[in-house]
């Protein structure tokens, strides 16, 4: 779902697909994140669209990851350590994929039906066990996000502050839960 200012995207290995020799390491990642309730995998990816220019760099370790999909020469930059199988999957998409006119249009004719329009807030759960990572740690500080431990992984996304005074819980399938 695209919204102006972020989009929600659900995603899930499908076995029935061949993943490339290059990829099985990445897949295997998303498989151990789609059984999270036995692997001990978070769960969770919240990807970011960059606000500022792209030669600034993190005040921690990033990787890049690309694929044929991507525009040339463009590029997923992980937040999350390489090896890190206990927390988020956080990101930041290439300007090229979400500074387009195209992607704007799109946004534009998108009508949600719960007539939500802005997500205003993004407050991640963690288990109570849960050491944030360095990453983690700064986005709460820049105010993109709020982290409280929890009993378990969860993420509450807010829509127009609110302001319908509604919400729905999407466990247990998901852990999701929506105030709009």
């Amino acid at each position: 779902m695209e919204f102006p200012n972020a989009y929600l995207e659900l995603m899930w290995p499908d076995a029935k697909v061949s993943v490339a020799p290059e990829l099985q390491r990445a897949a295997e990642k998303f498989r151990q994140r789609m059984l999270w309730r036995t692997s001990g995998w978070c769960p969770i990816g919240i990807g970011f669209r960059r606000t500022t220019p792209s030669n600034k760099t993190f005040p921690f370790p990033t990787w890049s990851v690309s694929a044929p999909w991507l525009p040339a020469g463009s590029a997923i930059e992980m937040l999350t350590p390489r090896d890190d199988k206990t927390s988020p999957s956080l990101f930041v998409t290439p300007r090229a994929l979400t500074d387009t006119s195209e992607q704007r249009a799109r946004t534009a004719r998108f009508h949600h039906p719960i007539d939500v329009h802005r997500v205003t807030e993004i407050r991640l759960m963690t288990p109570k066990t849960y050491q944030p990572i360095e990453a983690l740690t700064y986005l709460q500080k820049q105010h993109v996000l709020t982290v409280e431990p929890g009993d378990e992984w969860l993420v509450e996304l807010t829509f127009d502050g609110g302001k319908q005074k509604k919400s729905k819980d999407l466990r247990p399938d998901l852990p999701i839960t929506v105030r709009y």
